[in-house]
């Protein structure tokens, strides 16, 4: 009965959710080098950048894709995260390591993990970075390894409310000045951060909190979420490309 209430639950938010919002969906055969996007980040400007799984950091407009020629030198074309701090500087983390962008030129942090990064958080003045390799933190221009997660692929790392949510390929984690606790959320791969909420992204569906919006619905895979200040969610998926919900 509770499994059958929870279907009917999920089915009624879906209807509601389709009936409020509209889709388009961009991909390939619109000039994106690879459908498979693993990061969506928006700047001051309004540009959508992309981080694609095999064809580099991208830049979208709205209406078209751009590749430019200063991300040649990232110490991969996979890129697998990108976050963006306060000052609007980038931080982008790749199969081979992390790199950081000011906006005029490029910066490969070799002092850094050198594995695959999985996820970028920044916490007040400190930098978290999620690798294969366990969790790294960056603060006054020195990295530091987490002993806790030392050697364990640690997929995503995000905080909110000054509160740090992790998880492996075990399960997923919370941690606060009090101390760190399981969570009861399964087949979690990714947790994001918003200013005002969190996403919860699972292998078939994203579990959204902003302020007093809750819903769930079906994107597979989903890698980042960018919410707009016209309340306009952008989605990256690898197994759906680009979806913009309105």
């Amino acid at each position: 009965m509770r499994s059958r209430l929870l279907f009917i639950l999920l089915l009624i938010t879906q209807t509601l959710f389709a009936q409020r919002y509209s889709f388009f969906q961009r991909g390939v055969e619109d000039g994106l080098p690879n459908a498979a996007i693993n990061d969506i980040l928006e700047d001051e400007s309004g540009m959508i950048w992309l981080a694609t799984d095999g064809g580099g950091l991208i830049r979208f407009d709205g209406s078209n894709f751009q590749s430019l020629d200063i991300f040649e030198n990232l110490p991969s074309t996979f890129v697998t995260v990108l976050t963006k701090d306060d000052a609007g500087n980038f931080w982008i983390g790749t199969e081979k390591g992390l790199a950081f962008y000011d906006g005029k030129s490029l910066s490969i942090l070799s002092d850094g993990p050198k594995s695959r990064v999985n996820s970028i958080s920044i916490v007040g003045d400190k930098v978290w970075i999620a690798t294969q390799e366990g969790a790294f933190s960056l603060a006054n221009g020195k990295f530091e390894a987490d002993e806790i997660t030392a050697k364990k692929n640690v997929l995503s790392l995000a905080s909110w409310n000054e509160t740090l949510f992790y998880c492996t390929s075990e399960a997923s984690f919370i941690r606060n000045k009090t101390g760190e606790s399981k969570l009861s959320f399964k087949r979690i791969s990714r947790i994001i951060s918003l200013e005002n909420g969190v996403v919860l992204c699972g292998e078939d569906s994203v579990f959204v909190q902003v302020e007093n919006l809750h819903f769930a619905f079906a994107i597979p895979e989903v890698r980042d979420v960018v919410l707009t200040d016209k309340d306009v969610f952008w989605f990256a998926s690898q197994r759906s490309g680009l979806v913009k919900v309105t």
